[in-house]
């Protein structure tokens, strides 16, 4: 997320700094900058509802995709089964300490933190709590954010699948399609969760709760 700077009526291009007076948009438009034809804003009037209904989705399918196993592996007629949890103990206890490390902190950390800002942030807005630490947490949100790097063990698990398909019987598990339906909700939740309007609707917030 970049973040916008914004007052009520300015607005600075995240991309080039051109400053714009904030405007009302018709259903279905968006706001460009003049200058580098980047996007400021979208109309998007609904994004805290849409926000709060995606995030929950994406909290109940994280609890699924930690708490079942992602696949099956028959082979000579043993069976094993392979969760995200028990593939971090395991390279832990093989003395693979940096891989357990960085996959804890792709597939559990980095993950729920960004769960619970984000619900910290849309709770903040609902229930009208303080806005300063919302928006710090926002910025934290900010920094982390590029290092997360779900999607990629997504996919180096499909391939992993199609290599050992030759070797093994594999039968993928609840977890595995609730980790693929919770790569594409957060997606959708990014997209919503937009951040002009996060951040304009926290600013808002916080002018009214700041002493005259």
């Amino acid at each position: 997320m970049s973040a916008l700077l914004t007052t009520d009526h300015l607005i600075a291009c995240p991309a080039c700094g051109v400053v714009h007076q904030f405007q009302n948009l018709m259903p279905k438009t968006q706001a460009r900058c003049q200058r580098c034809e980047t996007v400021l804003y979208r109309y998007h009037p609904y994004w805290q509802s849409q926000s709060e209904a995606l995030w929950l989705a994406a909290c109940i399918l994280f609890v699924i995709s930690n708490s079942f196993p992602l696949f099956m592996m028959r082979t000579q007629g043993m069976m094993q089964e392979l969760s995200m949890l028990r593939a971090v103990t395991a390279f832990w206890q093989g003395d693979l300490y940096l891989i357990s490390a960085l996959l804890a902190l792709n597939l559990l950390l980095l993950p729920l933190l960004e769960l619970v800002i984000v619900g910290w942030v849309l709770l903040t807005l609902r229930l009208q709590w303080q806005a300063a630490r919302a928006l710090l947490l926002l910025r934290g949100l900010q920094e982390f954010k590029p290092w997360g790097m779900l999607e990629i063990f997504m996919l180096s698990t499909l391939v992993a699948l199609i290599k050992l398909g030759d070797l093994a019987s594999l039968v993928m598990e609840i977890a595995f399609f609730s980790l693929s339906l919770q790569i594409i909700v957060i997606a959708l939740l990014n997209r919503a969760f937009e951040p002009f309007w996060v951040w304009r609707t926290l600013g808002q917030l916080k002018q009214t709760q700041t002493p005259s």
